[in-house]
């Protein structure tokens, strides 16, 4: 059975600490960045130049700023985008979502306005709704000791048994 296509949703430090990792550990992993130049400049040089820019990235790391790119045969999808942005990011790759994708949320914090966590923005934007396919990806980690490969102890919780 081959490893999944995971598609990581934000270029900040963390989603590139994550990205770096699962590519390292040989999985088929695409990084979505907002900025064009950044996803360009990952592709070409290895590294993200605005965040963790003295790691060099894994060489089978793919990226990309187009979202149906990144998610259109995602089987797994990370979100680590800014809570902030959670909302607008997922709502846009929405449609592209397969319907047997595993969502797994990274993102930190809550909404503002609404003050939703990051499990109930995706329960009302994703087309699966509350009853998909979601995990949550929580813990005290950094992302520069990540990248650097330092250990570290992050905890994954679904309601979902066969995730």
């Amino acid at each position: 059975m081959s490893e999944p296509r995971v598609a990581v949703i934000g270029g900040g430090s963390w989603g590139t600490a994550l990205a770096d990792l699962l590519s390292r550990k040989g999985l088929d992993t695409v990084l979505w960045a907002y900025e064009q130049d950044v996803a360009d400049h990952i592709r070409r040089e290895h590294r993200n130049p605005r965040y963790l820019a003295e790691i060099l990235l894994h060489h089978r790391l793919d990226a990309t700023s187009d979202l149906e790119e990144a998610v259109g045969r995602a089987e797994v999808i990370v979100s680590v985008s800014p809570s902030h942005v959670v909302r607008s990011v997922m709502s846009q790759i929405a449609p592209f979502v397969r319907d047997d994708a595993l969502v797994i949320s990274a993102s930190k914090g809550i909404e503002v306005g609404t003050l939703l966590t990051m499990d109930e923005v995706l329960a009302e934007v994703l087309p699966s709704g509350p009853g998909g396919r979601m995990a949550f990806l929580s813990g005290p980690s950094f992302a520069l000791e990540v990248a650097h490969g330092h250990p570290t102890a992050v905890t994954m919780a679904s309601s979902d048994p066969e995730v």
